[in-house]
């Protein structure tokens, strides 16, 4: 369901304290959402250049964007994946770039890829950051990046508006969920 990837990628941003919206699903927005899910300013952005492939802070450099979600958990995107997507290509397209232009008059803005995986084989992984900067496509923000992003940042004791949120919350309390470990065997 994209909607769900949609609202993660929603939450890990307003946590970053970006201003996000998101773009419907209406007649009026159809053309739009097929290329944008959610468009973003950052009110206080820090003057660093952010990388290509955001991690946790790295976003705070970004000014604004378009943010276009591929959710499709069960792949991993290596070159031949990218370049057969439809989406990404639709995405990528200048028309992608030029209907953004509404929101934001200038083209002062970035466009972020959030995708579940890019390939670990380091050559088939800078084949593929290769092939995504050509196409014009400015950022990379992998699934896994906003899933621990988000498990850290919610507190257990605290209530959340967000039904996401509130659900990390709630396995965070029953200890279901919990930091990253390092050992690879446990220790009793």
């Amino acid at each position: 369901m994209i909607e769900v990837n949609v609202e993660l990628v929603r939450e890990f941003l307003e946590l970053h304290d970006f201003i996000v919206y998101p773009l419907k699903k209406t007649a009026r927005w159809s053309k739009e959402k097929e290329r944008v899910d959610l468009l973003f300013i950052n009110p206080r952005p820090l003057k660093s250049s952010p990388p290509f492939l955001l991690q946790g802070n790295s976003l705070n450099g970004l000014r604004k964007g378009i943010v276009k979600i591929l959710g499709w958990h069960t792949e991993v995107f290596t070159p031949s994946l990218l370049q057969r997507s439809k989406e990404i290509l639709q995405f990528a397209e200048e028309e992608s770039k030029d209907s953004s232009k509404k929101f934001f008059p200038s083209s002062d803005f970035s466009r972020i890829l959030v995708l579940s995986r890019l390939t670990r084989t380091p050559s088939l992984r800078k084949e593929a950051v290769r092939f995504l900067k050509e196409k014009g496509i400015d950022h990379i923000l992998e699934f896994e990046t906003i899933l621990w992003y988000l498990i850290e940042k919610v507190e257990k004791n605290r209530n959340y508006y967000s039904d996401i949120l509130e659900i990390l919350r709630i396995l965070k309390q029953y200890r279901m969920l919990k930091k990253k470990q390092l050992e690879f065997f446990n220790r009793e």
